[in-house]
C-alpha cells in the first residue's frame, strides 16, 4: 500500500528523510579528529569502515581501535564488546571487559552526540551519493 500525503495544519502527514552513516575518529579526550564522507544510512558500520579504509589504516601500524558491536569481525587490533551466544549468558569476566570498554568509550559517544546537534547535519535533505 502506498503512503498517502495529507495536509493537516500545513504540515504533510509523513516526512521522509535520507539517513546517513558517518564514521567518526576521536582523540582520547573526545574531540573529533576525523569525520568520514557520508554514506547511505543503510550501510553497516564495518562496511563503511572498510570502504573508508579505517580498519586497514589502523591495523597496519598496530593502532588499537575501540569500537562498538557494529565492527564484529574487523580484526585482532579492533576492540569489540563480547556478544552473548544464543541461550547463554556472558561470563563475569566478559561482562567486566564489556563494562570497562564502555567506560572508555564515553568520550567518543559524547563527541558523536555533539556532532548530531550540528545544524548542517540536521537540515541536510540530500541523498548521500548525490
Amino acid at each position: 500500500m502506498r503512503p498517502q500525503w495529507r495536509r493537516t495544519g500545513g504540515h504533510p502527514g509523513k516526512c521522509r528523510r535520507h539517513g546517513v552513516n558517518l564514521q567518526v575518529m576521536t582523540a582520547p579526550d573526545g574531540t573529533p579528529v576525523w569525520i568520514s564522507p557520508s554514506l547511505a544510512g543503510r550501510t553497516r558500520d564495518l562496511t563503511a569502515a572498510r570502504r573508508h579504509r579505517i580498519t586497514a589504516t589502523c591495523i597496519r601500524p598496530g593502532i588499537p581501535l575501540l569500537t562498538d558491536r557494529g565492527y564484529q569481525g574487523a580484526g585482532d587490533t579492533v576492540a569489540v564488546p563480547h556478544r552473548r551466544k544464543p541461550s547463554k549468558d556472558l561470563t563475569r569476566k566478559q561482562k567486566r571487559v564489556n563494562h570497562a570498554r564502555s567506560r572508555l568509550r564515553w568520550p567518543v559517544e559524547r563527541a558523536i552526540a555533539s556532532i548530531k546537534t550540528w545544524r548542517t547535519l540536521r537540515k541536510a535533505r540530500c541523498h548521500p551519493p548525490h
